[in-house]
């Protein structure tokens, strides 16, 4: 579940997922105010691949303050 409260189209919530032959699927990119809430991603294309790995980035100009981002309940199955 992600809640979020960004400046809307300046700081960012991205979600992906990369392995280590550098291929990489982008799951979500939200700005500016709302909630996801039992989101669920299909990343099966990895299934087997080494080094993969699940990216949460938070990207923000600094430039106006905003509570941000929180994530509960992240699981990989």
């Amino acid at each position: 579940d992600f809640i979020f409260d960004t400046e809307l189209n300046f700081d960012f919530i991205e979600v992906f997922v990369s392995d280590a032959e550098g291929n990489r699927q982008n799951l979500l990119r939200e700005s500016g105010q709302g909630a996801t809430i039992g989101e669920v991603f299909d990343i099966s294309e990895f299934a087997g691949k080494s080094g993969v790995q699940l990216h949460f980035n938070f990207t923000s100009d600094g430039n106006t303050i905003a509570p941000g981002v929180r994530l509960q309940r992240v699981s990989v199955r």
